[in-house]
């Protein structure tokens, strides 16, 4: 699977700062062996106030 190489900066800064998310859309599929491109990034990142503290956290520290 191809991501685009701000794809995967985001990823490593979700995974940095300990953001519980999954991969969810099309790159989901594809990875399961059911490729479909549509050029975006779909991710479902838990709702949870911890969470979301994590999160503004990478956001504040760009």
């Amino acid at each position: 699977m191809i991501f685009e190489e701000d794809f995967v900066d985001f990823i490593e800064l979700l995974n940095k700062y300990k953001v519980e998310y999954l991969i969810i859309g099309a790159h989901a599929l594809a990875y399961h062996g059911r490729p479909r491109h549509t050029g975006d990034l779909d991710i479902w990142i838990n709702p949870n106030s911890e969470n979301a503290s994590k999160l503004m956290i990478l956001v504040l520290d760009l």
